[in-house]
């Protein structure tokens, strides 16, 4: 079930929903054993599908995360030598808008919804309150404003607290770069599949 973040009574558009469940769609299809765990390849298709479907400028972000467990925990994947190592690590990625007035920019997170599944193979706790599938509003109405020494639990389920650093920033261009062929086609196959309805 795809319920984006909704704050008050302003929820997400159609249009929203229906990036968001191509993208998951399709990322299952190709990856079915790994799709809720390629935090990258929702964030290059996503900007590329919102783009292309919503105008604007739309770009994939790598860097730092942390969630709120809701059980009075911070789940962290804050490990920015993961874009240096072979093996990965715990680090995230994200969708941004880019906007002419910074004040406006948007953040989507379409794999908020895996956060749960992130708990659990940690073995971490997680409260049962639900957990919107995707996220996607103002950056500022959904990441804490806080350094990362100071983020304390609590501040919600429904929001994300993400920083871009360098090592994201350069990981995430070379790996556009060498897997452009196959986001053209991973593109293309999400456009079909969104303007079929």
């Amino acid at each position: 079930m795809y319920m984006g973040y909704i704050r008050g009574n302003v929820g997400h558009s159609d249009i929203q929903h229906r990036i968001a469940r191509v993208v998951a769609d399709v990322l299952r299809e190709q990856y079915p054993e790994h799709h809720d765990s390629l935090c990258h390849a929702s964030a290059v298709l996503g900007a590329n599908l919102a783009a292309l479907r919503l105008g604007g400028e739309y770009r994939p972000v790598a860097g730092l995360a942390v969630i709120d467990s809701g059980a009075g925990r911070l789940l962290f994947m804050t490990d920015n030598e993961a874009f240096r190592s072979r093996i990965g690590g715990a680090y995230h990625c994200w969708i941004e808008s880019v906007p002419q007035d910074p004040d406006e920019r948007v953040l989507i997170d379409l794999m908020f919804g895996s956060n749960a599944a992130f708990a659990r193979k940690n073995r971490l706790p997680w409260s049962d309150e639900p957990t919107p599938a995707f996220v996607w509003g103002r950056f500022h109405d959904l990441v804490p404003d806080v350094d990362l020494e100071d983020l304390r639990p609590g501040f919600g389920k429904h929001r994300i607290w993400v920083r871009e650093t360098e090592a994201g920033r350069n990981w995430m261009a070379r790996h556009c770069e060498a897997h452009q062929n196959g986001y053209v086609e991973l593109t293309a196959r999400a456009l079909r599949r969104f303007d079929a309805g």
